[in-house]
């Protein structure tokens, strides 16, 4: 089962909301995601997620902690691993996931509010709503201390 996750504008309400969309238990390949997406959550303006890095290339050996952050394309992009012809993604010991989430009506705030972005920039409003970030970081369980075999 596979699920993926993505901000986006509701058509039928014009207010920003975060999806799911699931392959419904079939193959797991682009083509095979039919499902309509659903709505699950509204007023999510924006959602990024980083992925905790743990391998030394200088080395060639796991350090079992997170070395950095990455987008999805930053460790698409890192050399393959040399060792065990493993994937670099097999690297990826954490996911940090940050929510942007906005406040359902107008005109709450006295004035516009200026708030930090899943980047760490500040960003100004363009109305009087409330905005806040979420975020939390997440061990991937097969990947975290003492799961190495």
């Amino acid at each position: 089962v596979e699920n993926r996750f993505y901000v986006e504008t509701n058509p039928g309400t014009g207010r920003r909301e975060l999806y799911c969309q699931g392959n419904g238990q079939t193959a797991l390949t682009a083509a095979n995601f039919t499902n309509a997406p659903q709505p699950i959550a509204e007023n999510v303006q924006d959602m990024r997620i980083t992925y905790g890095f743990g391998y030394d290339y200088v080395k060639e050996e796991d350090t079992q902690k997170v070395d950095r952050f990455l987008k999805a394309s930053q460790v698409d992009a890192l050399p393959d691993i040399p060792k065990n012809k493993e994937t670099k993604w097999s690297k990826v010991i954490s996911a940090e996931i940050c929510l942007i989430v906005s406040s359902a009506n107008d005109g709450i705030a006295s004035s516009t509010q200026v708030y930090k972005d899943c980047s760490g920039a500040n960003i100004t409003a363009t109305d009087k709503r409330l905005y806040q970030k979420f975020s939390t970081v997440v061990a991937l369980r097969s990947r975290s201390t003492g799961s190495l075999q």
